[in-house]
């Protein structure tokens, strides 16, 4: 018999959202239904039957929210924006660790564009770079992996590599973009070998804002890679277990480290990294603080089509959704059939 997700057998199409669905093939006594219905409450926020669904994910409201915040640059907030005429000449810390960064008279960014009625720097794709302090250098230093987040919003999808920023002149990493596609990578510890993911091409376009972010973990030599919370890359062999270098490492904002390559060519909002490699909730409250500050109109929030939804029982009962166009979203009503 056929069975369906969101529709009875392909009609009668839900307009709501579905979050858990579990069957158990036995009449379940009173005391194992309510079991199982108080496991469901306590995870979905439920106080009864009746109330909706609250959002899985809370909302950081700054990423001091989530702990182990080493680096935080916000364009938004024109108190950490030092100006000369115009052109930015030094980007302050909100983390409280003070990684300040500064930029020469002929490097510097301007401070005149906006996102979503909110400033940001732009770099010229020529020259623009800002250099980190001393205290910078140590961001990523002797740890053993770390969640990286970025704004932009580029101004050419040309040929070539182009950074938001950079750690190390011998590319420990960096993030930023190789023509139309979303691009991380670095060096892989003890190894002369430059690792990197990236997206597919046409994946970025001009005048559009994304949310761009990774993970690195050291422990289990991963590298994933995000654009507006959904992973288009995992290298499983990014890196050598233990820790990162234990030497301080320049660090640039709009190239890679150094400030002599890969000059970015459009705005930066806002960067921010944890010393840490975020669990997958914690990065999405980040990405969802993101989201809301800087999305507006521009579609920033994620709402990828489900094409797959795999059975936990152990029975591989799965549902696929071979149809693009009925594939589900938040609010739609399509349908997925079972395997």
């Amino acid at each position: 018999q056929r069975v369906s997700i969101g529709a009875r057998d392909g009609s009668e199409s839900l307009n709501g959202y579905i979050a858990e669905i579990i069957h158990f093939n036995v009449a379940l006594s009173d005391a194992n239904r309510a079991r199982i219905e108080k496991y469901l409450a306590i995870k979905w926020g439920l106080t009864d039957p009746h109330q909706s669904v609250a959002q899985a994910t809370t909302t950081a409201t700054s990423p001091l929210d989530v702990g182990n915040c080493a680096l935080w640059l916000d364009a938004a907030d024109a108190a950490t924006v030092t100006l000369s005429a115009g052109s930015v000449t030094q980007w302050t810390d909100k983390s409280g660790n003070a990684r300040h960064f500064t930029a020469s008279s002929t490097a510097c960014p301007t401070y005149a564009a906006t996102i979503n009625g909110r400033s940001v720097l732009t770099f010229d794709g020529v020259a623009n770079t800002l250099t980190g302090n001393a205290a910078a250098q140590t961001v990523i230093q002797n740890i053993t992996g770390y969640t990286c987040f970025a704004v932009t919003r580029v101004n050419s999808v040309a040929a070539g590599e182009r950074f938001v920023f950079g750690v190390g002149s011998t590319v420990i990493y960096r993030l930023g973009q190789q023509d139309s596609r979303p691009f991380i990578g670095g060096r892989r510890t003890g190894a002369e070998t430059l690792r990197s993911v990236t997206a597919a091409s046409g994946t970025l376009t001009t005048g559009t804002t994304y949310v761009l972010s990774s993970v690195v973990n050291h422990p289990t030599t991963t590298l994933t890679g995000f654009s507006r919370g959904v992973a288009f890359g995992t290298d499983t062999a990014y890196m050598d277990t233990g820790n990162t270098p234990a030497t301080a490492l320049p660090i640039n904002i709009g190239t890679q480290g150094g400030g002599t390559y890969g000059f970015f060519n459009g705005d930066i909002a806002e960067i921010i990294v944890f010393n840490t490699a975020l669990s997958a909730s914690d990065r999405a409250r980040i990405e969802k603080y993101l989201a809301n500050k800087w999305g507006g109109t521009s579609g920033i929030e994620p709402t990828p089509a489900i094409g797959s939804w795999y059975d936990k029982s152990g029975n591989n009962r799965h549902f696929t959704q071979t149809v693009a166009s009925s594939r589900p979203v938040r609010g739609t009503q399509n349908n997925l059939a079972a395997v």
